[in-house]
C-alpha cells in the first residue's frame, strides 16, 4: 500500500499516517462522547425519583475510548470502582455518620483498595465515589447510592452502545499505512547513507533529520500495530468478510530489526567518515557498498508496501550486490589492504538482508 500525501505540521508540512489517524480518532471520540453523554442524560431523566442524574453523563464520558475493547474494559473498571467506593462508604456513613473519623477511615480504605491493579486508571474512582457517598449520603448513604448506581449503569450502557454498536472504530488500515511509512523511512536513511559514503563532504545534517524521523516512524508503526489488534476485539465490524487483513507480527518485527541495524550502520559510518582521523574508503569498496545500500533500501521499501500480504519480496538483486561486496572485501583482506570498518559494514548489510524474507 502506498501512503498518500500526508502532512506533518511544523516539519516541512509533513504528517505521518499515525498523526492523521490520531487526529481522526480524536474527532471520533469527541463526537461519540458528546452524543453518549447527552443520550445518557435524557434516558436517566426518565427514571422515577427526581434526582439529578449527573452520574449518567459521567458514566458515558469514561466509557467512550478509541477502541471497542478499551471501552468495555474501562467501563467495567469504572463500574467496579464505583461499587467498591460505595461499599466502603455506606457502612461508614450508617455507623459513624459524617465526621473527621469517618472521612479519614473511608479515605484510608478507599485509597488502599484503589491501588488494586485490576482497576487500572480507574482506581481513583474508588476514593471519589466513597467521598461522594459519605459526604452527600451521610447516614442515608444507601438511599443516596441506589439511584446514582442506576444512573451510572445507564451512562456506561449508552457509552458502550455508542462505541461498540454504532460504527465501532477499526484501525487496520492505519496500521498497514504505518508499516509502509516505516519501510519508506528506513529506505530513506539507507539511501542517504549511500550518498554520504560516495561523497563524505555532503555532511550529516540530512541524515540526522532522517534518523530522527526513522525513530518516530518506528514508534508510530508499533503503536498503530498494537491498536489495530486491540480494535478488532469486541468489534462487530471485525466479523465482516470485507475487513482488510491484519498486518503480520513478523512484518513489524522484521522492520524493527532492520531499522536497528540501519541505525547501527549510520553511527558506524559517521564515526568513520566524520572523525578527526577520517578513514577514506577506496573506490572499489565505495562503489559496491553504495550499490548494496541502494538495493537494500529498495527492497525494504517494497517489503513495507507488501504488508499485510505476507511480506515476501524479491531480494535477488540485493543479494547479488552483497555477494560482490563480500568477495571484494575478502579479496582485499587476503591482500591485507582492508581495514576492520569495511568488514563490519559488509557484515551489517549482510545482517539486514538476512532479516528480509525472500
Amino acid at each position: 500500500m502506498r501512503v498518500r500525501g500526508f502532512r506533518r505540521p511544523g516539519r516541512d508540512g509533513l504528517m505521518s499516517p499515525e498523526d492523521r489517524s490520531r487526529r481522526v480518532e480524536r474527532i471520533d471520540v469527541v463526537v461519540k462522547t458528546v452524543v453518549a453523554a447527552v443520550a445518557a442524560w435524557w434516558l436517566a431523566l426518565l427514571l422515577p425519583g427526581g434526582t439529578t442524574p449527573y452520574f449518567a453523563p459521567m458514566g458515558a464520558l469514561v466509557t467512550v475510548y478509541p477502541t471497542a475493547a478499551r471501552s468495555v474494559r474501562e467501563g467495567l473498571r469504572y463500574a467496579a470502582g464505583f461499587l467498591l467506593g460505595a461499599a466502603i462508604a455506606v457502612p461508614a456513613g450508617v455507623v459513624l455518620g459524617v465526621n473527621a473519623l469517618s472521612i479519614a477511615l473511608t479515605l484510608l480504605v478507599a485509597l488502599v483498595v484503589g491501588h488494586w491493579q485490576r482497576l487500572g486508571d480507574q482506581g481513583f474512582q474508588v476514593a471519589v465515589t466513597a467521598l461522594f457517598v459519605l459526604l452527600f449520603g451521610g447516614d442515608h448513604a444507601w438511599d443516596y447510592t441506589l439511584p446514582r448506581l442506576a444512573h451510572l449503569g445507564i451512562g456506561i450502557t449508552v457509552g458502550l452502545m455508542v462505541n461498540v454498536v454504532v460504527l465501532p472504530p477499526l484501525y487496520v488500515r492505519p496500521a498497514d499505512q504505518n508499516l509502509t511509512w516505516f519501510g519508506s523511512s528506513i529506505a530513506a536513511v539507507l539511501d542517504e547513507l549511500a550518498l554520504i559514503t560516495a561523497d563524505p563532504e555532503r555532511g550529516w545534517s540530512r541524515w540526522k533529520e532522517l534518523d530522527d524521523e526513522l525513530g518516530r516512524s518506528g514508534r508510530d508503526a508499533r503503536s498503530a500495530f498494537d491498536r489495530a489488534y486491540e480494535s478488532v476485539r469486541w468489534n462487530l465490524r471485525a466479523l465482516s468478510p470485507k475487513r482488510p487483513p491484519l498486518p503480520e507480527s513478523a512484518d513489524i518485527n522484521t522492520l524493527e530489526q532492520v531499522a536497528a541495524l540501519t541505525r547501527g550502520i549510520g553511527y558506524l559510518l559517521r564515526e568513520t567518515l566524520d572523525s578527526e582521523e577520517r578513514t577514506e574508503f577506496d573506490a572499489g569498496f565505495t562503489e559496491r557498498f553504495t550499490e548494496v545500500m541502494e538495493r537494500i533500501g529498495a527492497a525494504v521499501r517494497r517489503f513495507g508496501e507488501a504488508s499485510p500480504s505476507g511480506g515476501r519480496i524479491d531480494t535477488g538483486e540485493a543479494w547479488a550486490g552483497q555477494r560482490a561486496l563480500d568477495r571484494y572485501v575478502a579479496g582485499r583482506h587476503r591482500a591485507a589492504e582492508v581495514d576492520d570498518t569495511q568488514h563490519q559494514l559488509a557484515w551489517r548489510t549482510h545482517r539486514v538482508l538476512r532479516e528480509l524474507p525472500r
